[in-house]
């Protein structure tokens, strides 16, 4: 089971095995890609690291968390080798991280059409599909990030079993989580 993270503003990925993440003692490994999409790639350098990139980018969005971190990692460094770039323009690197700081598993909720939620390290998300017009939603606010994935979690499965966004935001609540509501139409 692997994570991944893709910033396509700064051209950067992390893929994470999460064999043993969240485990106290226990590491996992980092597997990271740092690209450079110049704004206007003048010399063929610049035009091959900024095709690379894209290539990379792509492929990481395409990435299943059941895919092999080692045939990930392999594939990523192939691409970036065969472009023969030096490496201040394309950069791969392998590390490892704590367990406990880890990325939190993306766990997700909702129905088509009605409602959505996800928690993640970013925190708690909850929005409103059927209001078109304000669009309501329910983020975390005035708690840490970790404690609002800590305690949604526990209560994840009731959160799934919600109807709509009310229901769900009033589980969430109810368990702890401070969510800010606000309308993103505003």
């Amino acid at each position: 089971m692997i994570r991944v993270q893709t910033w396509h503003g700064s051209a950067t990925v992390r893929v994470t095995e999460m064999e043993n993440a969240g485990k106290r003692g226990k590491a996992c490994r980092v597997f990271r890609f740092l690209g450079w999409l110049p704004y206007s790639p003048a010399t063929e350098q610049a035009r091959l690291t900024y095709d690379v990139t894209l290539q990379v980018l792509h492929y990481a969005d395409s990435i299943r968390p059941s895919d092999d971190f080692d045939a990930v990692k392999a594939h990523i460094t192939d691409m970036v080798k065969c472009a023969g770039l030096p490496d201040h323009l394309l950069t791969t690197a392998e590390e490892t991280c704590r367990g406990v700081d880890a990325p939190k598993e993306v766990l997700t909720a909702g129905i088509k059409d009605v409602w959505s939620a996800s928690i993640d390290e970013n925190g708690v998300s909850v929005s409103d599909l059927v209001d078109q017009y304000n669009l309501p939603c329910a983020i975390t606010h005035k708690q840490s990030k970790a404690e609002a994935y800590r305690l949604a979690r526990r209560v994840w499965d009731r959160v799934r079993e919600c109807r709509s966004f009310s229901e769900a935001t009033d589980v969430l609540c109810a368990a702890g989580c401070r969510l800010h509501y606000f309308c993103s139409m505003d």
